[in-house]
């Protein structure tokens, strides 16, 4: 766990990954109050953060998350290559202090003929997360569902998670306990004979269409992640702006 590691990251270039999307949001990220709950657009993850969660955490969780994303995307096809994209993604996240129980994937069956993947996430996040953290989890959903198809939030979610017929994205939340940073991760991959719209709303066939979920617990060693913290923003550059669009939930 070194600066150095860090150093040797590839990830992609703004031209490579941003050319045709607008960003209207800039993030309010770390001015908001701690004591309300707050949630953000990382890349292609969902980030909610219960009350309580100071501003230095939160900005620790999105930059960690967006970089091991972002170099996971560089390494490894995100929809063709799942299983290597999520092995790089999780060595990331454990080199700059993250430890973390693994996930553990099965295969999501709709009692429907069609479902929408906000459906799905919520639930997993009912038998998954406790009180407070689901009530996070349902209040960034709701205020993403509210934002036009054109918003620069949809579209930096859509972009970052999925390509054609295929997506591989993350919802998570975030929590603080004696400035001990906890996160739990739902995880989900899907392949579908339907070009999607929009991610997380769009109807998506349940005959053809292969969803597969899981979770995951991570801890933040606090103390690991400080001796790499500078070396992370730098890593990323003006993405840590332009990929972590606020949520107002």
């Amino acid at each position: 766990m070194s600066a150095e590691y860090i150093d040797t990251l590839d990830i992609p270039t703004s031209t490579e990954v941003a050319t045709a999307r607008k960003m209207p949001i800039q993030p309010s990220a770390m001015a908001a109050s701690i004591q309300k709950p707050k949630a953000f657009v990382d890349g292609g993850s969902v980030v909610a953060f219960v009350a309580g969660v100071s501003g230095q955490n939160r900005e620790d969780v999105l930059n960690s998350t967006l970089l091991a994303q972002l170099a996971a995307d560089k390494a490894h096809s995100r929809e063709d290559d799942v299983m290597s994209w999520y092995s790089f993604y999780s060595n990331v996240l454990g080199n700059v202090g993250w430890v973390t129980q693994g996930f553990n994937w099965e295969k999501y069956t709709s009692k429907k003929m069609s479902f929408t993947m906000d459906e799905a996430v919520l639930e997993l996040a009912a038998t998954a997360l406790t009180g407070q953290e689901e009530l996070a989890v349902v209040a960034a959903l709701d205020a993403m569902r509210k934002l036009p198809k054109e918003d620069g939030r949809i579209k930096l979610f859509d972009h970052s998670s999925s390509s054609d017929q295929a997506g591989n994205f993350q919802i998570s939340v975030c929590s603080e306990d004696n400035g001990a940073v906890a996160m739990k991760t739902m995880a989900f991959y899907y392949d579908a004979e339907q070009q999607d719209t929009t991610v997380l709303f769009f109807n998506f066939n349940s005959a053809s269409t292969t969803l597969n979920q899981a979770t995951n617990a991570l801890t933040l060693d606090s103390q690991v992640y400080a001796n790499v913290r500078d070396n992370v923003v730098t890593k990323l550059g003006d993405k840590a702006k332009s990929f972590v669009l606020d949520l107002d939930i």
